[in-house]
């Protein structure tokens, strides 16, 4: 395949423009719009400037006018006091007469002190003083009986904490002896087996013959499972398929 490129060439096609004349005409308008830009933003700086101003102006017209309104009402504040001052002054409150006793006899209290209102003042200063007696006496009882109360709730809860402490106490025990009695047993037997197999080893020891290895060495199968005495993993069973290497057969 060949690497060489085809080239064409349009006759009527018109010549392309010099590049230098782009970047001029470029340049030129980036000047207009940089122009552009600061007359806007100076545009808006003198219109920003009139506005503040007029708003400065404003401003400072309601707060004169708001300084005039608090003093006009200041003096016709003013001038209303002096003028209740003068009406006061033209015109003054009504006094009474000083306090003249028309009698040497007290005039209240007279039935206060007799001896029908002594006696019963008496008695129910003695009915009032009765029932606080009887109101510190039912306050007391009921605070020694809550307190007995309360005693008997905390005795009852110490006694029932003490039985569960025994109680938890005791099945732990009874635990503990459960297991060293298993751990016993367990051992017990275990130690019985270990002696059988020394015992059992000591005779197959004392008597004149084979090992069991040197004893399987004269058997070639066994008679039980039909396994060969030197069995170290491969097997009797003829696998039903086998695969043949290098075709696409499974025999």
């Amino acid at each position: 395949v060949s690497t060489q490129s085809t080239g064409y060439i349009f006759a009527r096609r018109a010549p392309a423009p010099r590049r230098y004349l782009a970047p001029e005409q470029y340049s030129l308008h980036l000047a207009d719009q940089v122009k552009e830009k600061e007359r806007k933003a100076e545009l808006h700086r003198v219109e920003t400037e009139k506005l503040e101003k007029t708003e400065l102006a404003e401003m400072r017209a309601e707060l004169e006018a708001a300084r005039r309104e608090r003093i006009a009402k200041k003096h016709a504040s003013v001038r209303e006091y002096q003028a209740a001052l003068n009406t006061q002054l033209l015109n003054p409150p009504f006094q009474f007469p000083a306090a003249v006793s028309d009698s040497n006899s007290p005039v209240f209290g007279r039935s206060d002190m007799t001896p029908e209102r002594v006696g019963e003042m008496r008695k129910r200063l003695k009915e009032v003083m009765n029932h606080q007696l009887k109101s510190t006496e039912e306050i007391k009882k009921k605070a020694a009986t809550e307190k007995k109360e309360t005693v008997k709730r905390e005795c009852e809860m110490i006694a029932r904490g003490k039985t569960e402490v025994r109680e938890e106490s005791y099945k732990r025990y009874q635990m503990r002896e459960a297991q060293k009695n298993d751990l016993t047993k367990s051992w017990a037997a275990q130690n019985e087996l270990k002696l059988a197999r020394e015992l059992d080893e000591l005779k197959h020891r004392k008597k004149n013959g084979m090992l069991l290895l040197e004893q399987c060495d004269r058997y070639k199968r066994c008679r039980q499972c039909q396994k060969c005495c030197d069995n170290t993993g491969s097997t009797n069973i003829w696998k039903e398929s086998r695969f043949i290497p290098g075709c696409r057969l499974i025999v």
